[in-house]
Order: structure tokens, then C-alpha cells, then sequence
């Protein structure tokens, strides 16, 4: 503990790979991590959701979602002043997706900010391959 790669960590860094290492996964594994819907919105949401099946498939995975045991210190709020929790969370078909809290705030109400590739991203992560 305290070395990655053979460099010496600071206190801060050496901390958070022991409290991720709690959590499940190692400072390595956690780099390895898809990434889903990080993002920080900088307009107004949408003055109704969007619903349609990206949508579902974001809700569909939510629903059973895995809060990460690794805790920040603080939270982050949207441009539309709504806050996220203090962890990330696991989702999709193996829970080996992380993301954060508002994700699916992101996928309704700020629909226009996600690029199109991470669109694609979200479909293609959370369609469960058929056998």
C-alpha cells in the first residue's frame, strides 16, 4: 500500500485506493471500469422528460442498481441545481457499468447535452447480448 507503478503515493491518493479497494474494486480495476454518463450539464433541463427507449433501458438497469462502498466527501448538482449521492453506482446486465447517481436525470431531462456517441454507448453497454 502507498506505491503504484513504483511511485510513491500522497496521502490523499494512497487513501482513496484503500477505500475503493473496500469497495470491491482496486485502483487498477477501477481505471478498467466502463464509464457511463459522466457528465457535468450546463443548460436548463427539459420541461418534460424525454421517454423513449433509451430511457427504458437506463431505468431497466437503474431499477437494480449497485451503490459503490466508496464514498466521496461531497456531492455534485446539475445546472438544474439537482444533487447526485455521494458514491457511484454499478449497473447493466453484470453490474460492470459505473456511473453516478443522475444518470437517468441526465438520459430525460438533459438529452440534448449527451453526445451521440455516448448515446450509442448507453445502448450498446446496456443491451444484453443474445444467445
Amino acid at each position: 500500500m502507498g506505491e503504484l507503478s513504483g511511485r510513491r503515493l500522497n496521502r490523499k491518493q494512497s487513501t482513496r485506493i484503500r477505500k475503493s479497494e473496500e469497495s470491491g474494486y482496486n485502483h487498477t480495476e477501477a481505471t478498467k471500469l466502463k464509464k457511463l454518463l459522466f457528465m457535468r450539464p450546463k443548460n436548463p433541463p427539459s420541461a418534460e422528460p424525454v421517454m423513449d427507449d433509451i430511457t427504458k433501458l437506463v431505468t431497466k438497469y437503474w431499477a437494480f442498481n449497485k451503490r459503490s462502498k466508496y464514498m466521496y466527501k461531497g456531492t455534485h448538482h446539475c445546472s438544474c441545481h439537482v444533487s447526485s449521492t455521494n458514491s457511484d453506482h454499478f449497473i447493466g446486465p453484470n453490474y460492470d457499468i459505473l456511473t453516478n447517481s443522475l444518470c437517468l436525470h441526465y438520459v430525460q431531462f438533459h438529452r440534448d447535452e449527451i453526445p451521440q456517441d455516448e448515446l450509442d454507448r448507453v445502448v450498446s453497454l446496456l443491451t444484453p447480448a443474445e444467445d
